[in-house]
């Protein structure tokens, strides 16, 4: 590691850590509540005067995508947890944790600006505000702690040459 003892470190440290825990309670609760909201959209087909078997084969498509893309954004959120873990502890994977911030930044307002617009409870948009600010520093503190470690990569070298 390059700056052991950076404040921009430990920043990403602690919103990497907050990070994976939001992380595993999501994938807990997307498992746990996949069949109930599986059950309710098949009895609400119904309700609506589909055939069961029917509403049956497109909730299970619908959920078959649904899974899908939640598996390719999971798998993203783990690059950006090692990341995180690599760019606090070691130092590497600057590059690649500032473009993942950004994009977990810019996702994040979408996301509560779309839970704004479908006046979603109000927990709902709070936990969205956290996401927003967390996302924000994440992406602070990897901007500046990749600032740091190349001022003194620069110091280093001036340092050699001498």
């Amino acid at each position: 590691m390059k700056n052991k003892k950076s404040v921009w470190s430990t920043i990403i440290l602690v919103c990497t850590i907050i990070f994976t825990i939001t992380f595993v309670i999501s994938v807990v609760n997307y498992m746990v509540t996949l069949p109930t909201a599986t059950e309710a959209a098949v009895n609400e087909l119904v309700k609506q005067g589909y055939e069961e078997d029917l509403a049956r084969g497109a909730v299970s498509t619908a959920m078959s995508m649904t899974t899908t893309l939640m598996v390719l954004v999971w798998t993203f959120k783990v690059f950006q947890l090692i990341g995180g873990f690599f760019f606090s502890l070691k130092g590497k994977w600057g590059k690649f944790c500032i473009v993942a911030s950004i994009i977990v930044l810019v996702c994040s307002f979408i996301v509560m600006f779309n839970n704004i617009g479908q006046h979603a409870d109000a927990l709902t948009i709070v936990l969205n505000i956290v996401d927003v600010i967390l996302a924000g520093l994440f992406c602070a503190a990897c901007c500046m702690h990749r600032k740091e470690n190349k001022q003194l990569e620069l110091e280093e070298e001036l340092a050699e040459e001498e």
